[in-house]
């Protein structure tokens, strides 16, 4: 009796320390489970993280790329913008068109730009010079131009384009030694047209009008479309007093579509030549053009 009395604490105590030793393991298990499984988990959160923060660095760092170029492009751009604009803006230059009205005495008029001119008138009395040249560049209209000249030629074309002269005259009295004169010297120009415009160039020893490619002689080339309409051209004045005006009345040479149109020309020295269109010249202007006995 009384070593079951003894028998049974014990067995109890051996009970609960096997109790206790089943439970310790139960949840040292548990315990190496979870952590196994956190580890797994963390490393796969950990190798996501660093994929994750590999991926967002390499886009951050295209973006920034991408970001870079894309401002030295715009800045670029702009640079070069800027540059053309200055460049622009200092080589542009606008010519001045010349205005109102202009009279020369002894000097002659020089045309080598934009006109917008009421008149021109130009002596030449003591001077050796031509009195008017329309040299390249010379455009736009000049309502009169006189010209008084005793030395050289009256009005000398050159390169000048556009060009519109609305009326006027050309008187010569004289002329230096050696001087081959001419009333108008066209050696050049391009749509150029004189209006009703009288050309009295008594002491020339060549022609009233001589239109003829100036490149051996001058700036200008073939002339193109130089045309004179209307108004009369005279060797002789005053049956004679002065004269005899030149060779030729109106001579057109090597040029095209060029000449006079319902013009009178006058008898000069030599009335074959009053007006002479030379197998040089191409589609000449002659339309209407009357060469009289007399004026």
């Amino acid at each position: 009796m009384r070593s079951t009395r003894i028998f049974a604490p014990a067995a109890a105590v051996l009970f609960i320390v096997a109790a206790f030793v089943l439970l310790a393991g139960a949840a040292a298990a548990r315990v190496t489970t979870s952590g196994d499984h956190h580890c797994r988990r963390h490393d796969d959160c950990k190798n996501a993280v660093a994929t994750t923060t590999t991926t967002t660095t390499a886009a951050t760092t295209a973006t920034a790329t991408t970001a870079t170029e894309t401002t030295k492009k715009t800045k670029t751009t702009k640079t070069t913008k800027t540059t053309k604009t200055t460049k622009g803006s200092n080589n542009a230059s606008t010519p001045t068109t010349l205005s109102g009205s202009i009279t020369l005495v002894d000097k002659p008029f020089v045309c080598s730009g934009p006109v917008h001119l009421a008149s021109v008138t130009v002596t030449i009395r003591n001077v050796s010079d031509d009195a008017v040249l329309l040299r390249g560049g010379c455009t736009g209209t000049i309502g009169k131009l006189t010209v008084v000249q005793y030395h050289g030629d009256g009005i000398k074309v050159g390169a000048a384009t556009n060009l519109a002269i609305n009326g006027g005259s050309v008187r010569c009295y004289g002329h230096d030694a050696g001087k081959h004169q001419d009333g108008v010297q066209v050696l050049g120009g391009t749509n150029v047209t004189f209006d009703n415009f009288d050309v009295g160039c008594y002491s020339a020893n060549n022609s009233q009008v001589w239109i003829n490619n100036g490149n051996g002689s001058g700036p200008g080339g073939t002339p193109t479309n130089v045309v004179f309409r209307g108004g009369r051209f005279q060797g002789y004045f005053n049956h004679g007093q002065y004269g005899p005006g030149g060779a030729y009345g109106v001579a057109i040479v090597d040029s095209v579509g060029s000449g006079v149109v319902n013009a009178t020309i006058c008898p000069n020295a030599h009335p074959v030549h009053a007006l002479y269109v030379a197998g040089s010249a191409k589609s000449p202007v002659t339309t209407g053009t009357k060469v009289v006995a007399s004026c």
